[in-house]
């Protein structure tokens, strides 16, 4: 069998480009998306599972599992804060909502002395999780920076839920880098 990726979005409509999570082309095998309706950028930099955002989760994880998918991971990596609930509803499907579930493979492959970067669309509101990022990948997150490119210019396209112009902040996320 062919692996499927789930892949539960925000609840925003931007034209994607190759590359981003959202753009199919992005990929060489099948993914299928869900459009979680009460899930807006702010809700995930917030972290509030409102009883709506749960029903609505539990519709998209139902229907993504129904697909056969092979997994599950979400279109912001602000997503953490709802990793353990999403895991208990995707049952034995695995999930990884945010790249961050990916930390404890980069902290395992690199000895304690090398420090690491995590760009971010916002790091005033991501270094305000570190006991969450800590807590849900059981790492030791001062070996980590937490890189914010909010003010890069053209990066505001990401909060707006805008089509980013690649060429327009190529340069800063380099320079940021």
């Amino acid at each position: 069998m062919k692996p499927k990726l789930g892949v539960l979005q925000l609840n925003y409509e931007y034209p994607s480009v190759k590359g981003d999570i959202d753009c199919p082309e992005s990929y060489d095998y099948d993914v299928v998306y869900f459009p979680v309706k009460s899930l807006c950028f702010e809700a995930c930099k917030e972290g509030n599972l409102t009883e709506e955002m749960k029903i609505d989760l539990a519709e998209a994880v139902h229907y993504l599992k129904e697909q056969g998918v092979s997994g599950i991971t979400g279109s912001c990596g602000f997503m953490i804060h709802f990793q353990d609930f999403v895991k208990e509803l995707a049952d034995e499907t695995p999930v990884f909502l945010s790249p961050l579930v990916q930390l404890p493979v980069i902290s395992s492959a690199f000895c304690k002395a090398k420090q690491t970067i995590i760009m971010t669309s916002n790091g005033k509101e991501l270094s305000k999780q570190r006991d969450l990022i800590r807590d849900e990948c059981c790492v030791d997150i001062n070996r980590f920076h937490i890189v914010g490119c909010e003010d890069i210019p053209g990066f505001d396209a990401v909060a707006l839920g805008e089509q980013i112009d690649l060429d327009l902040v190529r340069p800063g996320i380099i320079s940021r880098a």
